[in-house]
């Protein structure tokens, strides 16, 4: 697999009726930055910039707690003036578009972590 390729496998996550039918448990996710794109079980998924860079970013930092005012300030900039519910908009579309291949969990009043622990990603989250 390519140095850039990034590859994660499924973990389930609920999020009130935004995750899709999963794909089967052995399915996996593919995130290659060098040619922008998203693959889960092989099959492309297209992602706007910004979900790209959310995702690219989370995965660079996975294991890590998040922050909403640190994945605006990295992800959308320091000059950006919306507000901070944007991430949970961005998450929750990518949550639709990868499903159960995306290994993030929500922290409530706190942010979002990418799994990278393989025994974790096994274990539900406690807070969704």
């Amino acid at each position: 697999m390519d140095s850039q390729a990034l590859q994660v496998t499924p973990f389930e996550v609920e999020a009130k009726g935004a995750v899709p039918p999963a794909p089967d448990e052995d399915s996996a996710l593919v995130v290659d930055r060098r040619a922008h794109e998203v693959r889960v079980d092989g099959r492309p998924i297209r992602l706007t910039l910004r979900e790209f860079a959310l995702l690219a970013y989370l995965w660079e930092h996975r294991g890590q707690v998040l922050t909403r005012p640190q994945l605006l300030s990295e992800v959308w900039g320091d000059s950006y003036t919306g507000g901070p519910r944007t991430v949970d908009i961005h998450v929750r579309r990518l949550r639709i578009k990868l499903g159960r291949a995306l290994p993030l969990v929500t922290l409530r009043r706190v942010g979002y972590a990418l799994r990278s622990d393989p025994e974790q990603r096994r274990q539900k989250p406690d807070e969704h």
